[in-house]
């Protein structure tokens, strides 16, 4: 219960967030007490930054790789002159690799990650993503950013991340994920939730004010879980331009 305490003090205030992304909300429901699955947010003067990552593994294991992952994402951000997103996970995983790789013995652990950096002003988005997408919910349609296929972490084909640029319009809604509630068992026969599933319940709904879909996207985890256990920490944050 302290460490939960301790993780949820590297996490972002929703006050914080709420300030800078009105029209925002955020889905968060760890496993266990404390989770590997993590959100992030920060203010750069005109650039709001802000991810949902997902850490290998959940409980104590997962949560010590998103204390680790955290601070480097902080580190490249406060510490040094990187703008881009692609580059920035570049940085970010070379501290991580540094990290958890010794001569001796090294931890193949690391991260999947979906990052943004939006011009409120501009609407201009830069985004890059390590295994995780993202959606843009554009009228009827889902945009998909495809991610680069390798982690956050230690990976021997690994290439520098792509940086892709979007114009955002009034009343596209971003939506960045971890895999923890399209893979949750459950349902009458019970079966994996699904990415077309979670998809098409968001773009039914997408005229919902943001509370009512945290609510709504709660409601639907737990009716689906039912009396299973979870299967994956779960992270959704979803922004409406």
């Amino acid at each position: 219960q302290y460490a939960k305490f301790i993780q949820e003090a590297l996490l972002p205030s929703k006050a914080e967030i709420k300030a800078a992304l009105p029209n925002s909300m955020i889905y968060y429901a760890p496993k266990d007490i404390i989770a590997g699955d993590f959100y992030w947010f920060e203010q750069r003067k005109d650039e709001i930054w802000f991810a949902v990552a997902d850490c290998t593994g959940h409980g104590v294991p997962g949560a010590m790789v998103s204390v680790l992952c955290v601070n480097a994402m902080n580190q490249t951000l406060f510490e040094t002159a990187i703008t881009e997103t692609g580059g920035f996970l570049d940085s970010v995983r070379e501290k991580v690799v540094r990290t958890l790789t010794k001569e001796s013995r090294s931890v193949k652990d690391g991260m999947d990650i979906s990052l943004c950096k939006l011009n409120p002003n501009t609407l201009k988005l830069e985004w890059s993503g390590a295994n995780n997408p993202l959606w843009i919910l554009r009228e009827d349609e889902v945009l998909v950013l495809s991610p680069d296929k390798q982690p956050i972490g230690y990976y021997e084909a690994s290439k520098p991340f792509t940086t892709q640029t979007f114009e955002c319009k009034k009343d596209d809604l971003l939506i960045l994920f971890s895999d923890g509630y399209a893979d949750q068992f459950g349902g009458a026969k019970n079966k994996k939730f699904k990415y077309a599933t979670l998809k098409a319940l968001i773009q039914e709904n997408k005229e919902l004010p943001m509370d009512e879909l945290h609510d709504l996207l709660k409601a639907t985890f737990e009716e689906w879980k039912g009396h299973l256990e979870q299967t994956d920490d779960v992270c959704m944050m979803l922004v409406r331009i």
